[in-house]
């Protein structure tokens, strides 16, 4: 591949340092061991897959509208379980010790989050009531959820019991932690928001106004993707973000960072793209076209 990512040392070593990724109306996921070569796996069922995380000693991934839930111990064999309640799923990560999943309630219900230790056995959380709840991130002891179109945040020390806070009324699409604080990206207005506790949050803005869906932290920097565009930023702070551009124009949609390098992923896309350092990338074919929501590492 004309100028390939070099990776020393990546090999196959089980699932440490393994990407994951899953997506809409499908049975396919796909793995890698390194970001630039792609597998195929199958979920136990042709769901909506939102949300996929590691944690513990495992992947677990999430469906809109189910309560079929799918685990895996090497992002290739999936076995599946039942919740003891449906919900339309959004987004979900691991932190002291947990899995923490958010979504949006369903018609009747006012749930909207669950937790488990070892993303078998799930527990009922706290009422979050009302909301369109889009991403949940842990950091400094806390976890954080970012809701669209709402000007409330929400916050939790063991995802089981959550407060509320406020911010701008905004798309709020993804949020992340590093560098001490919680980052997240808007979908309608190309702004930014931080906050070092979960409570209390500052804006900023994006080098464009575009969608931004695409996040993560990893190498003391924070580096982000717009829906239908070739544009990317990257931010030291979260706060001041420079542009990037991406190899191909795609509808980026969810990034991961594990083992010193970032794959993001698109919905209808054929193509990833990997990057050691967030600014400079190339392409990675997958094995199956499909419409990725979310890419986890086996990886803290």
């Amino acid at each position: 591949m004309a100028g390939a990512l070099v990776l020393p040392g990546y090999g196959r070593r089980g699932p440490a340092g393994r990407f994951v990724a899953v997506g809409d109306s499908s049975r396919d996921a796909v793995w890698s061991d390194d970001g630039l070569t792609w597998m195929q796996a199958s979920l136990p069922a042709a769901l909506n897959w939102r949300a996929v995380a590691w944690g513990g000693d495992c992947f677990v991934a999430l469906a809109a509208g189910s309560a079929l839930y799918a685990w895996s111990a090497d992002g290739k064999t999936w076995i599946p379980g039942e919740l003891p309640f449906r919900g339309n799923w959004t987004s979900i990560t691991f932190g002291n010790g947990r899995f923490v999943a958010v979504g949006d309630p369903l018609s009747g219900t006012s749930t909207g989050a669950m937790w488990s230790t070892d993303g078998r056995s799930w527990h009922r959380a706290e009422p979050l009531g009302y909301g369109y709840w889009r991403s949940v991130a842990y950091g400094g002891g806390r976890f954080a959820v970012l809701a669209y179109l709402m000007d409330t945040t929400l916050w939790s020390d063991d995802g089981d019991t959550w407060q509320s806070s406020a911010t701008k009324f905004s798309g709020w699409s993804k949020v992340c932690w590093g560098m001490g604080r919680f980052v997240g990206v808007s979908c309608l207005r190309g702004e930014t928001c931080s906050s070092v506790d979960g409570v209390n949050w500052s804006l900023g803005e994006m080098p464009t106004y575009e969608s931004w869906y695409a996040l993560a932290f990893g190498k003391d920097r924070f580096v982000s993707a717009a829906a239908w565009s070739r544009n990317g930023a990257w931010s030291r702070d979260g706060v001041t973000w420079e542009k990037i551009l991406l190899p191909i124009k795609a509808d980026w949609n969810c990034m991961g960072y594990g083992r010193g390098r970032f794959v993001l992923m698109a919905r209808g896309g054929g193509d990833a793209l990997c990057s050691e350092d967030g600014l400079s990338w190339v392409q990675a074919p997958l094995p199956v076209y499909g419409d990725w929501n979310a890419v986890a590492c086996a990886e803290g």
